[in-house]
């Protein structure tokens, strides 16, 4: 009879972890959001995307009543979504926060093992500083693409101050070419169909994205 009760204890034992993790390991994995921050000005758009949990749902802080609509999500719902700046280029810079938030479902809400979590992301939307109106904002081209794990995508900036920076996150996902300059070649490596790599090009006070996926 014993054998028979230490036989159930340890079966369920197994049960428990091997579906609920019993230790919620799972359960206090924090999001992350790539980029993690930006800087956009009217009419632009920038792609995020959530990782490390569950399902995902976004608000903006003006979702308050009567609040400035600064800027329109693709989507409330989804681990990836497009954010566009729908604020004027009058004024000083001022920053908006893009909440996402995970939920467990199912999940026990407790102290030790709560059934949400929520990643805050700082948006930047820039005034356009009274400047000419035959001054671009800077672009990237392209913005989102899917390349293989051992392949190069050329990225190419315009517009801005005609001065630009490039940099890659993470930055043992590949190389570029050059940190300089209007155009760069990204090569990929150490990288998998999971990964998502996330370039940036800089000119002044402007920040432009490129979301990179990768395929066999």
């Amino acid at each position: 009879m014993k054998s028979q009760h230490l036989f159930l204890v340890l079966l369920l034992t197994w049960i428990c972890a091997a579906f609920t993790g019993c230790d919620d390991d799972s359960a206090s994995s924090r999001i992350t959001v790539t980029p993690a921050s930006a800087t956009i000005e009217k009419g632009q758009s920038i792609e995020f995307e959530a990782s490390g949990g569950y399902q995902y749902t976004w608000s903006l802080d003006e979702d308050t009543a009567g609040a400035e609509p600064y800027a329109r999500l693709s989507s409330r719902k989804g681990s990836r979504i497009t954010y566009t700046s729908l604020r004027d280029g009058a004024g000083a810079d001022e920053v908006r926060v893009l909440t996402v938030t995970s939920t467990i479902e199912e999940a026990d809400a407790t102290n030790s093992s709560p059934d949400e979590w929520t990643t805050e992301v700082y948006i930047t939307h820039v005034s356009d500083g009274g400047d000419d109106d035959d001054t671009e904002a800077l672009s990237l081209s392209p913005t989102s693409v899917t390349m293989a794990t051992n392949d190069l995508q050329i990225f190419s900036a315009s517009g801005g101050t005609g001065s630009y920076t490039w940099d890659i996150d993470p930055d043992n996902h590949g190389s570029l070419s050059s940190s300089s300059g209007n155009e760069v070649i990204f090569t990929a490596s150490n990288v998998t169909t999971d990964s998502v790599t996330v370039v940036t090009v800089t000119s002044g006070d402007e920040t432009a994205n490129a979301i990179i996926r990768y395929s066999d």
